[in-house]
């Protein structure tokens, strides 16, 4: 997480940031990459493009979170209500304060991936959509920003996947290969977690073999 935060820190050294268009991540990188989607909107870019607030709406935030181990007592306290929304709790808690993916910005576009257990491939969550190939499109989810971290961020069996209940709703649209492969009834659940299909950058391994992941 740390690291991540490093590489933001030298994109804005670097002037880069406001060039981003879309910033993709998975595992602990999701974490930073939800910080700067919830406070895109409140960085200070000066003339040269430099963030003169980074500190203030990043570093902190992170540090402080840093500063707290959350993994054991959301394991201890989530052994009867669920390890994953106990991480949530704490996201939120520290960095997050209960923002949805609608609350996003729209530009850049901020990408959040995991692998879906139900069909063993990319499953994206972002502010216009969040779904895979295989179960279709949920257009604007209403859905926590704490929650699409928490399921990239997910390590089974340490840190549970995170389930999605989904009766589709009439913003779903599904693929093709959806309607062809699987019953809608299968689209009812989902189950989440980290990497799998996806690199620890964030991006897909290209070849026809990593279509399905288990």
């Amino acid at each position: 997480m740390l690291f991540h935060l490093g590489a933001l820190w030298r994109l804005n050294e670097l002037h880069y940031l406001p060039q981003l268009n879309r910033v993709s991540s998975v595992s602990g990188g999701s974490i930073v990459n939800g910080v700067l989607a919830l406070n895109w909107s409140r960085l200070s870019f000066d003339g040269d493009d430099f963030a003169r607030n980074f500190d203030q709406h990043l570093t902190q935030p992170i540090r402080n979170m840093a500063s707290h181990s959350i993994d054991v007592s959301s394991i201890v306290a989530g052994v009867f209500s669920g390890v994953s929304k106990k991480v949530a709790e704490h996201y939120n808690q520290f960095l997050f304060h209960h923002a949805k993916l609608k609350d996003l910005p729209d530009a850049p576009r901020f990408v959040f991936n995991v692998t879906s257990l139900q069909t063993g491939v990319l499953w994206r969550f972002s502010k216009p959509y969040m779904g895979d190939y295989l179960v279709g499109l949920v257009r604007n989810p209403d859905l926590a920003l704490a929650t699409a971290v928490a399921a990239s961020s997910a390590f089974p069996p340490v840190l549970s996947p995170v389930v999605l209940s989904l009766d589709p709703p009439a913003s779903m649209t599904q693929s093709r290969r959806r309607r062809k492969s699987r019953p809608p009834s299968s689209a009812r659940r989902l189950f989440s977690l980290t990497e799998g299909c996806t690199t620890t950058s964030g991006w897909r391994p290209p070849g026809n073999t990593t279509r399905r992941c288990w």
